[in-house]
């Protein structure tokens, strides 16, 4: 219960800061060095959900709240994001395919 608290709190405040985006290009300004533990631990997180390896994988947009970091994970090759949550000190509270299937 407290998990499904959490991502609706989180998801809130995500969308709350959501602007329209064109084509591809991510919004990479609130990557930091104070997001990079949680950014690499999203990036392994899917890199083993989705069983290819990490250089198919890169961080798109970084948002953060005091639920957490929340990282969207682009995969090569795939039609959506995967969206993945962690907190600084890396510990990954959850990644999914933003997408059907």
């Amino acid at each position: 219960m407290f998990r499904s608290t959490l991502a609706l709190a989180f998801a809130s405040v995500a969308l709350a800061g959501c602007v329209e985006n064109s084509g591809s290009d991510y919004d990479y300004s609130n990557s930091s060095s104070a997001t990079a533990v949680a950014e690499a631990a999203c990036l392994s997180a899917v890199a083993a959900q989705t069983n290819r390896p990490l250089s198919d994988h890169s961080v798109g947009q970084v948002l953060t709240s005091e639920a957490g970091i929340s990282v969207d994970v682009i995969v090569a090759g795939a039609e959506n994001r995967w969206s993945c949550l962690s907190d600084a000190a890396g510990n990954v509270q959850g990644a999914s395919y933003v997408g059907e299937g």
